[in-house]
């Protein structure tokens, strides 16, 4: 390379000036911040790709080759509904990883500045960033009534804390102070309580991580729309304290299952058992966990009913007119 006062990259060769490049490269990366930042962006991406895509979902077969047991992707039969390909994990972490090293630099974009990003990344890549986000909504609400559920017990916010008045808050809890009188209707971002209810069978091995997430967000009644929360997760979470937010979440739910009729069939099909990551982690205080609800939301709970159910009487009456 050409000596000079000062460096100017005008006065090299093509091939100066890649080894120059390639020299600032290997320096950056063996920078403490910079093997730091990648490190975060690894464990994050991996967090949500197990999230998304929990190992009771995804599409395998086991077989025992080299004195272990590996996983290999199914050879005849079909994905069938709610099954992803066997790899969708690791896919999901590779397109989150790329687009972090190629594309984005920012730590923090907007809504509008990340779908101008995301349209000019690779179109695969954005497909499958774009998926996982509009996947996640339903979990997310998940992890949302998993998260009321354990603010509404250890904060003695209700007399019978439940996972239905949970599910009840995360659709129909008012998220302004202004609210009609009469009934409460659900909200058009709610969902349904019975929807979410049913992502316990395919989200139950994760829904721990959903509720610190949820905490992450701090958005409980809503998945936030103003941003790509999946990408903003990645980009800026501590690793850390969201495991030891997950940890509090399944102690929690160990300690308050679900229902009674929901909860054992989930712990004799041992999913459970799966994950190990969280088994070192020392759980957060769960009243260190931050109550992300106004007192008027909280207040909502006194317009939960029940669904009336028929007595011994009734149901044989219904039999015999079925």
């Amino acid at each position: 390379m050409r000596k000079s006062d000062e460096f100017n990259p005008w006065e090299l060769t093509r091939d100066e000036w890649i080894a120059h490049h390639q020299k600032q490269r290997a320096i950056e990366e063996a920078s403490p911040e910079f093997q730091a930042r990648r490190n975060q962006i690894r464990l994050n991406a991996c967090f949500i790709a197990q999230m998304l895509y929990p190992r009771n979902l995804c599409r395998f077969d086991l077989v025992f080759r080299n004195g272990r047991i590996v996983r290999t992707p199914p050879s005849v039969e079909p994905i069938g509904k709610r099954e992803y390909p066997w790899n969708a994990d690791q896919q999901i972490v590779l397109a989150l990883e790329r687009y972090f090293y190629v594309y984005r630099k920012s730590q923090t974009l907007n809504r509008d500045e990340e779908t101008q990003l995301l349209n000019d990344a690779s179109p695969g890549m954005a497909a499958m960033i774009l998926e996982s986000c509009e996947t996640a909504k339903w979990p997310f609400k998940l992890g949302a009534a998993l998260y009321l559920h354990q603010q509404m017990a250890i904060r003695h916010k209700d007399s019978g804390p439940s996972q239905a008045k949970a599910l009840w808050l995360v659709t129909k809890a008012p998220i302004s102070p202004i609210r009609r009188e009469g009934k409460i209707h659900l909200r058009p971002d709610g969902g349904d309580p019975s929807k979410i209810g049913d992502q316990w069978k395919h989200y139950y091995s994760v829904a721990h991580y959903w509720a610190a997430f949820v905490v992450w967000a701090k958005s409980p009644l809503n998945y936030p729309t103003d941003r790509f929360s999946l990408i903003d997760f990645v980009a800026s979470a501590n690793p850390d304290e969201f495991l030891k937010n997950a940890a509090a979440f399944k102690k929690f739910r160990a300690d308050h299952p679900i229902s009674a009729n929901k909860e054992n069939p989930f712990i004799k099909q041992g999913l459970d058992e799966e994950d190990s990551t969280l088994d070192d982690v020392v759980p957060t205080d769960p009243l260190l966990i931050p109550d992300l609800l106004d007192d008027y939301q909280w207040a909502a709970l006194t317009d939960y009913k029940t669904r009336p159910r028929p007595n011994r009487a009734t149901r044989s009456q219904l039999v015999a007119d079925s």
